[in-house]
Parts: structure tokens; sequence; C-alpha cells
């Protein structure tokens, strides 16, 4: 699938027995074994850093998810997880769902 700078996009993933979808606008994708951390906007603070793992063996995407303060959050699932997502379904477009 293709992803626009700025596309809505979801994924899923589970922790603790729950499953969680995540909502957020795509930014780009990254390639196996390439750091995303030069993607991420200058001066990001790194508690806005969402990624447990600099480099990984497969795609992956960077993704801006805004949080209920309006603070943005930077996270990279899978690139494979990721979904285009229809804004017209719902007034709530970003974040956890």
């Amino acid at each position: 699938m293709k992803f626009n700078k700025g596309d809505s996009v979801i994924w899923g993933y589970e922790t603790g027995g729950s499953s969680i979808e995540m909502r957020g606008a795509f930014i780009v994708r990254i390639p196996p074994l390439i750091d995303y951390r030069p993607f991420l906007p200058p001066e990001t603070p790194l508690s806005h850093n969402k990624s447990d793992m600099p480099l990984d063996e497969m795609d992956r995407a960077l993704v801006e998810v805004l949080q209920e303060d309006g603070k943005a959050c930077y996270y990279t699932p899978q690139f494979n997880q990721l979904h285009k997502h229809d804004e017209a379904t719902t007034s709530d477009n970003k974040g956890k769902e």
C-alpha cells in the first residue's frame, strides 16, 4: 500500500492482553536497518519518541499521533500493519481509541 505524507493511518497492537488501535498521520516509510531518528522533526523531546528500537529488520513507518493535550508523539509501527483511515467515518481522527 502507498501512503502520502499526512495521510490518516491506523494500526493495532496488543499490550497486557488488550488490543489497542492507534491513529495518526503518516510521515515517511523507513527501510530496514535505517535509523528513524533523523526523520523526526528537529528538537523533538525524547519523551515524545515512542519507539523502542532505532533500527529494525523490517520496513517501518514514522507516524505522528496527537495526544489529548495536543502534543505530538512519534511511533514507528511496522509498515505492513498500517491501513488508511477514512476520516469521514469518525469525528476523532487521531490518537488512541
